[in-house]
């Protein structure tokens, strides 16, 4: 089959909070096994002769992408939702700190899986992988900025701070034409970190005085807003 040049590329990060492509699907990382729901609102996928409802449930606490066990089903939802061609190219990130000593396994494991069959919300699909290009999280938000705007920084060194769900990546770019980075580092906090923090405090003042708790999974589900 003849492939066109300007074949579909899509990023994706399978974030600890949020699954997002360059699409601008958004999706909480929260996943159902199918015998556990009655009612849902999520998204419906079956894979590997699974049933998985993405969107709704629990999140996966492991902060190894790679090892993570729905890592293939949240990749098909978020190409599922993201396109409609059979033949696309992807980039996904990795946590800096898991970048050098996982990409490489990374790759093999999108190798493994070049072709993607399975079922969204009822409607099969086959999606087939031609190329996947992985890169450290947060230093792609580099080159999002309009090309203006980045010959005015071109001559300065810039930190980058992308705070994830569970995981926050700092990174100091060198200046230059081509951006290397010279040092970086990641924490195991994020923004479900913060959330817990900050629910925890309520919980105290809310026991205290009206004794009506609420959960992190609660603040979620009801788009809660900070401002």
């Amino acid at each position: 089959m003849y492939l066109e040049d300007n074949m579909e590329t899509i990023g994706v990060d399978l974030g600890n909070c949020n699954i997002k492509t360059s699409k601008g699907i958004i999706v909480p990382s929260l996943i159902t096994r199918g015998e556990n729901y009655l009612i849902s609102t999520g998204y419906q996928l079956e894979f590997n002769n699974e049933i998985l409802i993405i969107g709704e449930g629990d999140y996966d606490t492991n902060l190894d992408k790679i090892s993570k066990e729905n890592l293939l089903p949240m990749l098909c939802l978020a190409l599922g939702l993201s396109t409609k061609e059979e033949f696309i190219r992807i980039v996904l990130g990795l946590p800096i700190n898991q970048y050098r000593s996982k990409k490489d396994k990374m790759i093999e494991v999108i190798e493994d899986n070049k072709i993607l069959n399975f079922k969204l919300n009822g409607v099969e699909r086959t999606i087939y992988i031609e190329d996947a290009a992985i890169f450290p999280e947060g230093v792609a938000t580099y080159y999002s900025l309009d090309v203006d705007k980045r010959r005015e920084l071109i001559e300065k060194d810039l930190i980058v701070l992308d705070i994830g769900g569970r995981t926050t990546d700092i990174a100091l770019l060198k200046a230059g034409k081509k951006r290397s980075v010279a040092k970086s580092t990641s924490l195991d906090v994020g923004m479900i970190n913060i959330y817990n923090d900050m629910i925890n405090e309520i919980n105290s003042f809310i026991w205290k005085h009206i004794h009506f708790p609420v959960s992190c999974d609660d603040w979620f589900s009801h788009e809660t807003h900070l401002y």
